[in-house]
């Protein structure tokens, strides 16, 4: 008998072509060459494929590939899900509808990816896998969830997970044990060994061996063998064979799935494990081993060689932390430090006010002791992060009677609770990053102050000091692999979402030159002079930073003044070439301008960096007083009650 399918109806869902033909065959052809690698989304359009076919009175189907493999394996990269138009399908409405009623996800995780798969084990209608080239990892488990496989001698199976450090999945520890035996089937899966076609047929892996050239006819002739035969009995003998198959298929990749994830750690996992065991901030007392900066930094460089990742971003560790740890009590560093650590607690700030900005020792928000606390009133603003925080590094008055320096303190406020408003601001850029705070009676514990009352001027040094010394979110480093990762990375794309104009803000350096070269201007004398002093300011911050960096040991001081001011004067520089090389088209945004509107982005973002973190006047003053030894600024309300100066 020499098969050949004649098409009566074709559909097509996500890269699965489905065909129903004479004889009462059915087809579904995977369409992902080379490797026809799977996720969530491909088996879910496998199982919506299935499903119409038997609909459309299918008896049997064939089940083939399109590539030199019949399937690879699983990928949860996104690397395989390349449609025939050439579309990824996480490029798709992520929420579609499957052919079952039932809504799935697409490009989904391995959860999702096995509840879909349950999906193949329910189908009622026997299924032939033509296996060309490997059946490799899941790829195996695909071909074992049909019931019978037609493959090449040259054709390739293995169960491959432990080899990779996975534990077997797509049921094959069910499946593969009722098709070759449980002592076979436990070589197998234990060694990952890979075998060929014939091997396979003997041990009644593969159940027909053809060339390549016949192996589609030969499921087919093999599907339609068992389509001419009595469809409800055929179904009855499968359903009494298969009894029960489901069940312990979708019990299997349950269990599964539970052994998986202690093979494949979480980013919380390893923040924990590190914390605990004091490799997560080496050079720190508590969560690490008080080790020098430069044997700290051999320990990060190891961790990320190692594809772990360590911390989370953001302002608990690069400013709360660091803070609690010089000027904390005993009981707010066992209470906050390491939560930070693992991610657990997130942090805003909560200084600048709308008449203490530059002048921040002026801040009027008012904690007035209460019973067993503080309770606040007043305002904040330009607070990043104030919406989702978990807690607040507050700067408060709490002595009218002394001179400005003096009445501050500093406090950990619990930022979900009533009494704390908090409202986004609109910037020039069309961003919305910062929030202004309005405090209504919120209360703050006795024991959440920071240092000694009265004593938060000097935490306010520390935290600014930190702040100035701040860099942009790192990128993850290449080993960057495997789900912890995947988790840190999201979860710093979300943290660094309200900073995504930052690299604006900072002028954007590293498009002078190609923005030059593109627009002709490459040989304007005048413009390759003003980016040759953009670049002897890049490179001699730099070196400044390193040398600063070296001195410095580890410790804070004035000189993150000295790298604030640099950037300021990078960023404004470099809005100024960008300015001489597109003219007025630089102030065009939308369809059409330049890099898409990046260019005046650039120069309506360039003034925050002068702003943020004290203004330039104030990093120059800094920089006077006290690096330089200059006499400090005249300043008649330092020496007077606070209640007698006028702000406003």
């Amino acid at each position: 008998m020499s098969w050949e399918v004649v098409s009566l109806a074709t559909r097509t869902f996500g890269d699965v072509t489905a065909a129903v033909g004479s004889e009462y065959i059915g087809t579904a052809e995977i369409n992902r060459p080379p490797d026809n690698f799977f996720d969530a989304d491909l088996i879910g359009s496998l199982a919506d494929a299935y499903e119409w076919l038997q609909r459309d009175g299918a008896r049997a189907i064939v089940l083939s590939s399109v590539g030199k493999n019949f399937c690879a394996g699983a990928d949860f990269t996104g690397r395989s899900g390349q449609s025939q138009s050439g579309q990824s399908q996480s490029g798709q409405s992520r929420s579609m509808q499957s052919q079952s009623g039932q809504t799935r996800m697409s490009n989904g995780g391995a959860g999702e990816l096995y509840e879909q798969a349950f999906r193949l084990f329910q189908v009622p209608v026997p299924v032939v896998a033509a296996v060309q080239g490997a059946a490799v990892g899941g790829g195996l488990g695909l071909a074992c969830a049909a019931d019978f496989r037609v493959a090449r001698p040259q054709s390739r199976f293995s169960a491959n997970f432990a080899r990779i450090g996975l534990h077997q999945g797509f049921a094959l520890t069910v499946t593969l044990p009722g098709i070759v035996g449980q002592q076979r089937a436990t070589e197998l899966l234990y060694t990952g060994r890979r075998i060929d076609g014939e091997e396979a047929a003997r041990i009644g892996l593969a159940d027909r061996l053809v060339d390549a050239e016949h192996l589609r006819a030969a499921a087919g002739d093999l599907a339609a063998e068992i389509a001419s035969a009595a469809p409800l009995a055929v179904r009855a003998i499968r359903a009494t064979m298969r009894a029960g198959l489901a069940d312990r298929a979708r019990a299997a990749m349950e269990r599964e799935l539970s052994e998986q994830q202690k093979l494949w750690p979480t980013a919380d996992w390893w923040r924990e494990l590190l914390a605990d065991s004091g490799w997560a901030c080496p050079t720190w007392p508590i969560c690490g081993r008080s080790l020098p900066a430069a044997l700290g930094q051999v320990v990060t460089d190891e961790l990320k060689r190692a594809g772990i990742p360590g911390p989370p971003d953001g302002l608990g560790m690069m400013l709360v932390a660091p803070v609690l740890l010089e000027h904390g009590s005993d009981d707010l560093k066992q209470w906050f430090i390491r939560p930070t650590v693992t991610g657990e607690i997130t942090w805003c700030q909560l200084f600048s006010e709308p008449g203490a900005g530059s002048d921040l020792a002026g801040l009027q928000a008012r904690a007035t002791p209460d019973g067993d606390g503080w309770l606040l009133t007043g305002q904040k603003v330009w607070s990043t992060g104030a919406a989702t925080a978990d807690f607040g590094l507050l700067l408060a008055r709490t002595d009218w009677e002394v001179p400005k320096h003096q009445g501050i303190t500093a406090f950990v406020l619990p930022m979900r609770q009533p009494g704390v408003v908090v409202r986004p601001l609109r910037q020039m850029n069309g961003h919305s990053s910062f929030n202004e705070v309005f405090f209504d009676g919120a209360r703050i514990p006795a024991d959440h102050v920071i240092g000694e009352p009265g004593g938060g001027w000097a935490v306010a040094r520390t935290t600014l000091a930190h702040e100035r010394r701040l860099a942009a979110f790192p990128r993850a480093p290449a080993e960057a692999r495997g789900r912890a990762w995947r988790e840190a990375i999201a979860e710093r794309t979300a943290a660094a979402e309200p900073h995504k104009w930052y690299p604006q803000r900072a002028g954007r350096p590293d498009l002078v030159i190609p923005q030059a070269q593109a627009l002709g201007k490459a040989a304007d004398p005048v413009v390759r002079q003003e980016i040759a002093r953009l670049i002897e300011l890049a490179w001699s911050a730099r070196w400044m930073a390193d040398r600063t960096a070296a001195a410095r040991a580890g410790k804070n001081g004035p000189e993150g003044s000295l790298g604030k001011l640099a950037s300021s004067r990078i960023a404004q520089q470099a809005a100024r070439v960008h300015t001489m090389i597109a003219g007025a088209e630089g102030l065009l945004a939308g369809p059409g301008s330049l890099l898409g509107g990046i260019i005046a982005e650039i120069l309506v973002s360039v003034p925050g960096i002068s702003i943020a973190g004290g203004t330039d006047e104030i990093q120059r003053n800094i920089i006077a007083e006290r690096i330089l030894g200059l006499p400090r600024e005249p300043d008649a309300s330092a020496r007077v009650p606070f209640r007698e100066v006028r702000a406003g």
